[in-house]
This record gives C-alpha cells, structure tokens and sequence, in this order.
C-alpha cells in the first residue's frame, strides 16, 4: 500500500506510516457513522482493540468540547464501543457500557432503536455468563422497543422473540421457548425477504433441536424434514442450508435405529457440500466429521471410522494453518481406535 499524504491529516503527527493509514481510514469511517455506515466493516478491516482505543478517545475528545449537534453521534459511538467490548471479550466493560448507554435518557428518546439494541447486546452477555433468566429479562426489554419503534409485525421484533428463544432453551424452559418460536415464526411468514426466510430457518433448526434434547425424535424428524422442504424451496437444491438439514435427518434417523435411510441422508448431504464446495474443502471435512461422531455415538462403528478417516486425509492434505481442526480430527480418530482395541494405531494418531 503506497504510503498515505500526510499534508491532508495535519492535526496527526506523523508516525508509523501503517498504524497513521489505518487511522486515517478510520477516522474517515467514524464520520460516516450517521449515514448508515456498517460497524461490522471497521473490526473487519482492523484489530478490535485499536478500534476500541480509537472510539474511546474520540469520546473523551468529543464530550470535552460538548460541540453542537455531538450528542447523538456520540451515543452512536458508544453504541460501537460497546460492540466492540464484546468482540474483544472485555465483558465487564461492555455491561458498564451499556449502563453508561441507557442512562441518557433524554438522548435516547430519539434512538428508541439503539436503546434496544443495548438492551439485546446486555441479554447476549448475561447469556455467555450462564445468566440466562436476567438474559431473557434484558431481550424482553429490547422486545417492548423493538414493537415502540417497528410496529408488532417486523423483522427486527421476529429476530428479538428467536433471542428470547434461544435464552430461554438454554435456561431449560422448553415451553416458553416454544411459543416464542411461535410468535416469531408468525410474523416471519406474514412479512416476505430473504431475511425472513434465513430467519424461518434458524426457528426450524431451534425446534428441532428442542425435540432432540426431549427425545421426541420422531417430532424432530418432522420440523428438520419441514426445514429441508424449505430451505430446497428458498435457497434451492444445492445450497449449504439444504446440505445441513440433510445431515440433521441422518442424525435423527440413527437415533430411530433407521440405518439404512440416516446412510442416504448422510451422502445426499455430502453430495451438495462436494458440488457447493469442493472435493477437498474444509467444510466438507467437517461434516464428514460430523457424520462419523454421529455413527459412533450409536455404536456403528466401522461407519464412524469411514467417515472420520475420510475427514482426516482432507485436513492432511490442507495446507493452511487451521492445526486446531487437523489436531481434533487425529484426536478424534484416536478415540473411536482405543474403542475397536486399536491401540497401537490410536497411540499414533494421539501424537500426531
């Protein structure tokens, strides 16, 4: 990249030409903050952490100047502070964020959204601490926002009752998770897009994952055959969407002792994944990998150790730096081995 011209960014010493680039393309896309700008794009292009120290400092700078017409930007700011608190993990300042956040309250009667959206991002991180009940409490709150400013019948409120779906399964509450599905599920096929239709989905695979975890597999096989019907009537016939619901009805097929149907479930999957992606992609890896855990968990073992070989000699023959799938592949070959009394064979893949 040819170095920048400084004689345009006079108010920055010059310093290291690729630290001073990066921050004048940032600073280039903090001003674009009210025009729609997408945050995702600044922790994309640059580590969360600098993008952090830079949001931190045009805050400070900007509220000690208390410049006409700040205000609003700069709980916009705040609000991509906080987002990147939780990318980068720092979970104890992101939560004292979003308090900062929803204490403005004159401000925020005219970011009724953004409000809601902090309450969300605060349900999320109750929901990473296991807090799941006070994780439902916060998206409720979001929920209220999301019907204030959007009306009962929008994507924004469909995708807050799938988050209050999420939180309540993993806090057990199987019932209330349900209904929440139902609602979302409701309003998602009253309003048309493609984000309704990913939206569908992912309420599909939610309740169907229910059932599993219920042992109503039979229950389960219907919603992940109903998912299957459509995502093929959405996305089409190859698609990664339609490749993942196949191999879900291999799984529930094994645990219906229905051998032969989970078989051909499994290779219409890795048929779509082959097309979709190639003979030797990673995600081809790992559903093959996939498919052998799931034969060895119903004690088919010769199948397992098919598949999960298969998944191995893709990740041998990469040649990228992803160690941690190679190492869990070896890993998990080892341990299906030590089963069938392999040891020797199960010693070597361990080492590896």
């Amino acid at each position: 990249t040819e170095e920048p011209d400084y004689s345009k960014w006079s108010k920055v010493e010059k310093r290291d030409p690729d630290t001073d680039f990066k921050y004048f393309k940032f600073q280039n896309l903090l001003k674009r903050l009210d025009s729609n700008l997408q945050v995702s794009f600044c922790f994309e292009m640059y580590e969360v952490k600098d993008a952090i120290n830079m949001l931190e400092r045009e805050i400070e700078e900007g509220t000690n100047k208390n410049r006409e017409g700040f205000k609003f930007k700069a709980l916009e700011w705040e609000a991509t502070l906080l987002k990147g608190y939780i990318l980068d993990k720092q979970y104890k300042q992101a939560f004292q964020q979003a308090q900062k956040i929803l204490n403005h309250q004159q401000e925020l009667q005219e970011a009724i959204d953004l409000k809601a959206n902090v309450f969300a991002q605060v349900g999320q991180i109750m929901s990473e601490f296991g807090k799941h009940r006070s994780a439902i409490n916060y998206l409720g709150n979001s929920l209220k926002l999301k019907k204030q400013k959007f009306g009962e019948m929008s994507h924004q409120v469909a995708l807050v009752y799938h988050q209050i779906a999420e939180a309540c399964e993993k806090d057990k509450k199987n019932v209330e998770a349900i209904n929440a599905i139902a609602k979302s599920l409701e309003i998602c096929y009253k309003v048309s897009g493609k984000q309704q239709a990913q939206l569908i989905l992912e309420n599909y695979k939610l309740l169907g994952e229910i059932w599993m975890q219920e042992g109503k597999y039979q229950e389960s096989l219907d919603i992940y055959t109903k998912a299957r019907d459509f995502s093929v009537k959405t996305f089409g016939e190859i698609h990664p969407n339609v490749g993942e619901q196949y191999a879900k009805l291999g799984s529930i097929n094994l645990k219906l002792a229905k051998t032969e149907e989970a078989a051909k479930k499994f290779e219409k999957s890795v048929c779509i994944q082959k097309k979709y992606c190639g003979e030797n992609s990673f995600n081809l890896a790992k559903l093959l990998s996939e498919i052998g855990v799931a034969y060895e968990e119903s004690f088919l073992l010769e199948e397992a150790e098919n598949y999960l070989s298969k998944s191995l000699e893709i990740y041998k023959e990469d040649e990228r730096e992803d160690i941690f799938s190679k190492a869990g592949a070896y890993l998990a070959l080892s341990n299906l081995l030590c089963k069938k009394g392999r040891y020797n064979e199960a010693l070597e893949n361990l080492l590896e």
